[in-house]
């Protein structure tokens, strides 16, 4: 849940930053750069992420290790909740690893939001999720300035459906081992509230979103080239 602009009672109080991550892994079926592409093609953000309205590119650079640019995300659900904001988005496609923060927003419901993506290849049949929400700082004389995690859980979820293409021929022995990390800083008494309800509920949903939308586009050819070719070497 997102909102637009400050509350009343934030307009009276204020409280010192607060920032909290939560982390969910996953196994998905579907090959790690497929996933890899979807991930970075913010572009097309909005045509399957739950409550995103507007994804653009802009900016683009090329830096050592791969290449950076800068994207404006709109998200929520109008009249109720909007925001608005800028992200910088860092790609390394050595590692399989996709970063983004945010530089400028348009709201006040957070002071900063940053994601990852970390991505490998694994061989299994099941998939867990691991997901963990910590306090990483609060008021220096408090005690929820220590690390304190507020809930663990590890669950068995269903095999995603089948890819189809003429990959099935060996999609059943190519998994992603998925880890997707999200922190915000947030200041706003309303929104520290429900910090850990909002983090928990869209990281989950967005890793779901992922999930199918590598379930509805076919691989590319030249993945699906690749894979062929290290098969009859």
């Amino acid at each position: 849940m997102i909102f637009s602009g400050k509350s009343a009672v934030a307009s009276f109080l204020k409280v010192s930053p607060v920032t909290k991550r939560h982390g969910e892994s996953r196994i998905l079926k579907t090959h790690p750069l497929h996933l890899f592409r979807i991930i970075q093609d913010v572009d097309r953000y909005h045509e399957f992420l739950p409550l995103c309205h507007l994804s653009k590119v802009y900016t683009e650079t090329i830096v050592d290790n791969g290449r950076q640019f800068e994207a404006k995300l709109r998200v929520g659900k109008p009249p109720l909740f909007s925001e608005e904001y800028i992200s910088r988005v860092t790609v390394v496609p050595e590692h399989l690893r996709v970063c983004s923060e945010s530089i400028s927003s348009q709201g006040n419901m957070f002071e900063s939001l940053k994601s990852s993506w970390q991505l490998r290849r694994v061989d299994t049949t099941t998939t867990t999720t691991t997901t963990t929400v910590t306090n990483i700082r609060a008021c220096d004389s408090d005690e929820n300035d220590k690390h304190d995690t507020v809930k663990q859980r590890t669950m068995n979820d269903r095999a995603s459906p089948p890819i189809l293409g003429r990959e099935n021929e060996w999609k059943s022995n190519i998994s992603c081992h998925v880890d997707f990390q999200v922190e915000m800083t947030v200041t706003d008494p309303v929104v520290v509230g429900i910090l850990d309800t909002v983090l928990l509920q869209v990281a989950g949903r967005q890793v779901e979103a992922f999930e199918k939308r590598c379930e509805e586009l076919p691989w590319p050819d030249e993945l699906i080239e690749q894979i062929e070719g290290q098969r009859r070497e």
